[in-house]
C-alpha cells in the first residue's frame, strides 16, 4: 500500500513540476515569464520577421517590439497555436500591411499595440471578431484619414488613440461602431477642422486630446469650437495657427465672432453682352461667414439703387443662391448705351477680409467691327477680281495688236517685194507716162490707177483670175474729144484698124498711142503719111485720138479706133486669120520704141504700109460702163 501511495505522489510532483518548464521553454532570444499575473513571452529585438512559431499555445502576452515583421498575413496568430493572447504588442516592428482577418479567433484580445509601424491605410474589417477589445493604439503611423465606418462592431472600446499620425480628415462617421468610447487622442496630426457630428456616436466620451493640430480658427470651426469649449472634454488648451489675426491664441480667448471666414465671390457670366437702348442683369455668388456685404462698383463708384447711371437708375437685388451658404447679387442696367459698356466689379465684405470679381459688360462694337472686316475683305475680294479681268483684257489687247503688227508687217513685206519686182529702168520711164484709168466695177465709174500699189492691186486681181481669163486681150479705145488745127494727129496702126487682133507678141493689153505735135510741112520727112518714132516726138498736151474710118476723116479730121470686148474664142479665131494672111504671129507695129526682149537683145519694130482702105470701120467708142471697158492712156 506504502509502495502505491509513493508511486503516486512521485507522480503528482513530476506533473506539477512540468507544468511552468512547459510554458516557460521559449526560444533564446525571447522571455517567458509571469508579469503581472500573466504569461508572457517578451521578445522585444529578437531579429523576428515572422510571428514566432516556436512558443507555447498557452502565451497570454506576446511583446515583438522591435523586430522586422514587415506583413501580418491572415491568421497571423492562430496559425502558430497562440490563440490565448489577450495583450499583444507590436510596437516598431516594421508592419506596413495588415491582412483583415489577422487577428481572427482571437476572442479574449483586450489590448493591441500597433505603434511606430509603416501602416498607412486600416482596413475597416481589421478587428472583425476582437469583440472584448478594450485598448487600440495607433500611434505614429502614416495614416492620411480616417474613414467611414472605421472600425467593425467594438461595443468595449473605450480608449482609442491615433497620435502623431498624418490624420487631416476624420469622417462624421469614423466612430460610428465604438459606443463605448470613453478617450480619444488625436494629437499630433495634420487636423485643420473637425465637426462636432464626428462624436455623437460617442456619447461616453470623456477624454478628447486634440492638440498639437494646426488649427484654422474660422467660421468652419466655429461650431466645433463653440461645442468643445461647453463639453469639456479636452484637458491641453487648443491654439490658433490660422489665420493670422488669431495666430497663437487659444480658443477661449478668441471671440466667437471673429471664426469668420473671408467672402468668396464668383461670377454667374464673367463676360456679357448686351445690346443697346435695352437692359441687363449682372450676377455674382457671394460666401462669407459672417455673411458679406455686397456692393457693386463701376469706374471705381459704387452703384445702388440711388445712384444713376447716365441718367438710369440701376436696381441692385439679392436673393438666395441654391447652396444656403451663398447668396446671389444682382444689379439689372437699364435703357443701357455705348457708355455703359465697360467692367463691373461685384464685391463682398465682411470682419475677415473681402473679395472681388470683375464681369465685363460688353456692346455689339466688335460685331460691327467684324462686318467692317467682312466688306473690306469683300472689297479686296472685288480689286482683286476686277484687277484680275484687267490683266486678262490687256494680255488679250496685247496679244491682238501683236498679231495685227505681224499681219501689217507681213503685208509691208509683200507689197515691198511686189515693189521691187514692178521697177522700170530708166528707158522704159522714159518711154511711159502711165495714167491708168479704169472703169469702178462695182460703181460704174472710172477711176485713175497712177500709183504703184494700184498697179499692185491690178497686178494682183489679174493674177487670181483663170488662165483661161488671163489670156484673154484687154481691150482699149482709143477717142479724140475735139480736134486742134494746131495739132498733127496721126492713124493709129494697122493691127487696131482690124478687127483681127495680132497674136501673142504683146501679151493680152494692146496699146495704141496718138501725140499731137506740130505738122512737118518741110525738111525731110515731111510726110505726113509716116508714123514718127514717138522718142523724138514733143509732147503737147496728152489728147485721147481715135480712128475712124476713111470717109469721116475728109470731114471730122479725127480718127477713132475703137476695140470692142469679144469672147476668147472670137479673139482666137481672128488671131489665126491674121497670122495666114500675114504670115507672121507677132505685132506689125510697134510705136514705143526701143525694147529689150528676154534674151536681151534690143529691137525696134516699125510699121508696115498700109492703106487707108484696109482700115475697118470702128465702132463708136463704148462709155464708161462696169465690167466693160478699161482705158489707158500714154
Amino acid at each position: 500500500m506504502f509502495v502505491g501511495l509513493a508511486l503516486l505522489t512521485m507522480l503528482l510532483v513530476r506533473y506539477v513540476v512540468s507544468i511552468p518548464e512547459d510554458w516557460s521553454e521559449c526560444p533564446q532570444v525571447c522571455q517567458c515569464k509571469w508579469i503581472s499575473g500573466k504569461k508572457t513571452a517578451y521578445c522585444r529585438e529578437a531579429g523576428f520577421n515572422v510571428i514566432p512559431t516556436t512558443l507555447n499555445s498557452e502565451m497570454q502576452v506576446l511583446d515583438i517590439t522591435g523586430n522586422s515583421i514587415s506583413h501580418l498575413p491572415q491568421d497571423a496568430f492562430r496559425s502558430v497555436g497562440l490563440i490565448h493572447l489577450q495583450r499583444l504588442h507590436l510596437k516598431g516592428a516594421g508592419i506596413r500591411y495588415i491582412h483583415k482577418d489577422a487577428f481572427r479567433e482571437l476572442t479574449i484580445l483586450v489590448e493591441i499595440d500597433l505603434s511606430d509601424n509603416f501602416i498607412s491605410t486600416l482596413h475597416p474589417d481589421t478587428f472583425t471578431g476582437n469583440n472584448r477589445l478594450r485598448t487600440i493604439i495607433m500611434n505614429g503611423n502614416p495614416l492620411n484619414e480616417l474613414k467611414n465606418a472605421q472600425f467593425p462592431s467594438l461595443p468595449y472600446l473605450k480608449s482609442l488613440e491615433f497620435q502623431n499620425c498624418y490624420i487631416k480628415y476624420v469622417h462624421r462617421d469614423a466612430f460610428l461602431n465604438l459606443p463605448a468610447l470613453e478617450s480619444l487622442s488625436l494629437k499630433g496630426n495634420k487636423l485643420n477642422y473637425l465637426s462636432e457630428m464626428v462624436f455623437l456616436p460617442t456619447p461616453k466620451l470623456k477624454t478628447l486630446v486634440l492638440d498639437g493640430n494646426p488649427w484654422k480658427c474660422d467660421c468652419k470651426l466655429r461650431n466645433f469650437r463653440n461645442w468643445l469649449l461647453k463639453s469639456k472634454l479636452y484637458s491641453q488648451p487648443l491654439v490658433c495657427t490660422y489665420p493670422s489675426e488669431s495666430k497663437d491664441k487659444h480658443w477661449e480667448d478668441v471671440d466667437a465672432s471673429k471664426f469668420a471666414c473671408a467672402p468668396n465671390v464668383t461670377a454667374v457670366d464673367s463676360i456679357v453682352q448686351g445690346v443697346l437702348s435695352g437692359n441687363v442683369t449682372l450676377k455674382c455668388l457671394v460666401f462669407g461667414d459672417p455673411e458679406p456685404t455686397v456692393s457693386w462698383l463701376f469706374n471705381g463708384y459704387i452703384l445702388d439703387n440711388n445712384t444713376f447711371i447716365h441718367d438710369n437708375l440701376p436696381m441692385v437685388e439679392e436673393k438666395q443662391a441654391d447652396s444656403k451658404d451663398q447668396k446671389l447679387s444682382l444689379i439689372t442696367l437699364f435703357n443701357i448705351s455705348d457708355t455703359s459698356a465697360g467692367e463691373y466689379t461685384c464685391k463682398g465684405v465682411n470682419l475677415r477680409g473681402e473679395s472681388s470679381i470683375n464681369i465685363s459688360l460688353i456692346l455689339p462694337k466688335e460685331a460691327v467691327a467684324t462686318t467692317m472686316k467682312k466688306d473690306e475683305n469683300l472689297l479686296k475680294t472685288y480689286m482683286v477680281i476686277v484687277a484680275s479681268v484687267a490683266c486678262v483684257v490687256l494680255t488679250l489687247l496685247v496679244i491682238i495688236l501683236y498679231h495685227t503688227h505681224r499681219c501689217l508687217s507681213r503685208r509691208r513685206r509683200r507689197r515691198n517685194k511686189l515693189k521691187g519686182a514692178t521697177s522700170f529702168s530708166d528707158q522704159d520711164k522714159k518711154l511711159l507716162d502711165v495714167s491708168i484709168t479704169t472703169t469702178d466695177r462695182q460703181t460704174g465709174s472710172c477711176e485713175g490707177f497712177g500709183s504703184q500699189p494700184d498697179l499692185e492691186m491690178l497686178e494682183q486681181s489679174v493674177q487670181s483670175l483663170p488662165s483661161e481669163m488671163r489670156d484673154q486681150p484687154v481691150h482699149i479705145t482709143i477717142e479724140s474729144h475735139a480736134t486742134d488745127p494746131s495739132i498733127s494727129l496721126f492713124p493709129p496702126p494697122p493691127e487696131f484698124s482690124t478687127s483681127t487682133l495680132p497674136h501673142g507678141a504683146f501679151g493680152n493689153i494692146f496699146i495704141s498711142v496718138s501725140v499731137g505735135q506740130e505738122p512737118l510741112t518741110s525738111g525731110p520727112g515731111s510726110d505726113s503719111t509716116r508714123f514718127p518714132d514717138l522718142i523724138d516726138v514733143a509732147r503737147k498736151g496728152k489728147v485721147s485720138v481715135g480712128t475712124t474710118n476713111p470717109a469721116a476723116e475728109s470731114t471730122t479730121g479725127s480718127f477713132f479706133a475703137t476695140l470692142p470686148r469679144r469672147s476668147l474664142q472670137h479673139r482666137l479665131k481672128e488671131s489665126e486669120v491674121l497670122v495666114s494672111r500675114n504670115g507672121s504671129a507677132g505685132p506689125q507695129y510697134d510705136n514705143m520704141g526701143p525694147r529689150i526682149t528676154a534674151d536681151g537683145s534690143s529691137t525696134i519694130s516699125l510699121p508696115e504700109t498700109i492703106s487707108m482702105e484696109e482700115i475697118p470701120t470702128p465702132p463708136p467708142p463704148p462709155s464708161c460702163s462696169p465690167m466693160a471697158v478699161d482705158y489707158i492712156s500714154l
